[in-house]
């Protein structure tokens, strides 16, 4: 059943895919640039960023990289509101394809 509704909702599933990774790469370059000067310990480099943003995005918030600025923290709240969207977008996806 699962593999019937993945096969059938593939293409909504990689559009919204696609569009997390878009939006990762976004707010991982957008968290660099804020806050490098702030905390290079932190954010001193894209991957470092982009960690921070995969953390902020899922919503799962370890704590060890919070934006100090206040720019960077209307980001971190704009990302968190971002990732329950994409989330209840794939929920909804496999949610429709089962019903079907």
């Amino acid at each position: 059943v699962l593999g019937r509704v993945l096969a059938n909702e593939a293409r909504n599933l990689i559009g919204v895919t696609t569009l997390f990774g878009v939006v990762l790469f976004g707010v991982a370059l957008a968290g660099y640039v804020i806050e490098r000067g702030i905390q290079p310990e932190k954010f001193g480099s894209i991957p470092q960023a982009m960690w921070w943003a995969v953390v902020t995005l899922s919503t799962t918030g370890y704590g060890d990289a919070i934006p100090q600025s206040f720019a960077g923290r209307v980001l971190s709240g704009a990302v968190m509101m971002s990732g329950i969207g994409i989330f209840a977008l794939w929920a909804g996806i496999l949610a429709t394809g089962f019903y079907q």
